[in-house]
C-alpha cells in the first residue's frame, strides 16, 4: 500500500512539474528584439543565470537578439544587451533582491554573421549553436549543449548534461561530469579531447584521419574501428596511431562505454 501511494505521489509530482513547465513556456512573450550592425569575426559575449539559448547564423553582418520571458523573469531578472565595437554583450542576471529562480522561463534566439566568435555561459539551461564558423567557448552548469554544422574551435563543458557536436576543421574539447558525449567530425584533425565522468562517448571520425589516440574507460568497454584493445575488459585502454598519427585524440570516461566509428 505504501509503495502504491509513493508511486502515485511520484507520478503526481512529475505531472505537476510538466504542467508548470508547459505553463511557463506558454506564458513567454517577446520583450526585446534588437539588431546591431557589426562585422564578421566579432564576438558574442553571452552570460545568463537561466534560460534556453539558440544561436544561429545568416549571411548578414548584423547580430539580432530576441529575448522571450515570462512575467516572473521580467520581475526577477535584469537584462542588458549592448554593443562595444564589433562585440555584442548579452547578460541576464538575477536582481539583488531575488533569491529564487522558481517559475522563471526565458528563451534567447540570437542570429550572428556566419563567421563569428562565441563566448557563452549559463547557470541553468540548454545551449544550441548551429552553422557558425569561429571559436566557440560554451559552458553551462546544468543543461545540454549542441553544435550542428559548425567549423572552428569548440570548447564545450557542462556539469550535468549531454554534449552533441557535429563539426569540422577545428579543435574539439568537450567535457561533462554526468552525461553522454557524441561527436561527428569532418576535416583535418586539429586535436580532439572528449571526457565524461559518468556517461558513454561516441565519436564518428573520417576513415583517413591522422592522430595519436589515447582512449580509456575505468568501468566500460571500448569499440574502435581503427584498432581494438588487447584486453577489452571492464577497465580498458587503447593507445594507438590512427593512420599516420598526428594531433592528440584523447577520449576517456570513468564509467561508460566508448564507441569510435569510421565515416
Amino acid at each position: 500500500m505504501n509503495r502504491l501511494f509513493l508511486l502515485f505521489l511520484s507520478i503526481m509530482v512529475i505531472f505537476f512539474n510538466l504542467s508548470v513547465y508547459a505553463k511557463t513556456e506558454d506564458d513567454l512573450k517577446l520583450i526585446k528584439d534588437l539588431t546591431f550592425s557589426t562585422i564578421s569575426d566579432g564576438y558574442l559575449l553571452f552570460n545568463t543565470a537561466s534560460g534556453k539559448v539558440k544561436i544561429t547564423s545568416w549571411d548578414k553582418t548584423d547580430v539580432n537578439v530576441k529575448l522571450y520571458a515570462n512575467e516572473n523573469a521580467e520581475n526577477n531578472m535584469d537584462f542588458i544587451i549592448s554593443q562595444a565595437g564589433a562585440d555584442i554583450n548579452v547578460t541576464g542576471k538575477m536582481k539583488t533582491d531575488s533569491s529564487s529562480k522558481i517559475g522563471i522561463s526565458i528563451r534567447y534566439e540570437i542570429t550572428v554573421p556566419k563567421t563569428f566568435n562565441i563566448e557563452a555561459q549559463s547557470n541553468d539551461g540548454n545551449i544550441a549553436v548551429s552553422s557558425v564558423i569561429g571559436t566557440k567557448y560554451v559552458n553551462t552548469k546544468q543543461g545540454n549543449l549542441k553544435f550542428d554544422s559548425c567549423e572552428g574551435l569548440i570548447d564545450a563543458s557542462t556539469l550535468e548534461g549531454n554534449i552533441r557536436i557535429n563539426s569540422g576543421n577545428g579543435k574539439v574539447k568537450a567535457s561533462t561530469m554526468a552525461g553522454n558525449i557524441s561527436l561527428v567530425y569532418v576535416g583535418l584533425n586539429s586535436g580532439i579531447e572528449l571526457n565524461t565522468m559518468a556517461g558513454n562517448i561516441k565519436a564518428i571520425l573520417p576513415s583517413d584521419i591522422n592522430g595519436d589516440a589515447d582512449i580509456s574507460t575505468l568501468a566500460g568497454k571500448i569499440s574502435c574501428d581503427f584498432a581494438q584493445p588487447e584486453n577489452n575488459s571492464t577497465s580498458s585502454s587503447l593507445k594507438v596511431k590512427f593512420n599516420s598519427g598526428g594531433e592528440a585524440i584523447k577520449i576517456s570516461t570513468a564509467a561508460g562505454n566508448i564507441n569510435i566509428e569510421k565515416k
